[in-house]
């Protein structure tokens, strides 16, 4: 499994936590405002990636990134994780 794999797979259970729904739901091409979470929660979904990726990210990067799989590439991006 490639970074970027077990970057979106660790972004949709998040979501999958946060929206409560199940994780099969969790579509990674749909907008992430299409879930119903709110600005805060990007944010600690920003610190939670921060912290399990030891990157530096800024919170824009979701809303510049509106998919699961948009995040998870500029997450390893950003992290230097690029070997999808």
């Amino acid at each position: 499994m490639s970074n970027v794999e077990q970057i979106e797979d660790f972004i949709a259970s998040f979501i999958s936590r946060e929206a409560r729904i199940e994780l099969d739901d969790v579509d990674f091409d749909a907008n992430l405002g299409s879930f119903g979470l709110s600005s805060m929660v990007a944010v600690k979904l920003i610190g939670m990636l921060e912290d399990q990726w030891e990157g530096d990210l800024k919170p824009v990067i979701v809303f510049e990134n509106p998919t699961v799989s948009k995040l998870a590439r500029a997450v390893a991006e950003k992290t230097s994780l690029t070997n999808a």
